[in-house]
């Protein structure tokens, strides 16, 4: 049988369109979408493995353009 996934759907998707080209701190993003860190920490890591995210260091996250 199939894994569940780890983050809700739902959640990805608040993510991604909060996110933008500028890089962004996870505080920040979880502030803004007004989910736990550890919740937003775990999405951007699924996110990042399916391409959708980019990670820049220092806690910094920012959406991938199409084609990066």
């Amino acid at each position: 049988p199939a894994a569940a996934p780890v983050v809700e759907a739902a959640t990805l998707d608040r993510i991604l369109q909060a996110l933008g080209p500028a890089p962004v701190s996870l505080d920040e993003l979880a502030r803004t979408i007004e989910l736990p860190v550890a919740a937003v920490r775990a999405a951007c890591l699924e996110l990042a493995l399916a391409g959708c995210v980019a990670h820049h260091g220092a806690q910094l996250v920012s959406r991938r353009a199409v084609g990066e």
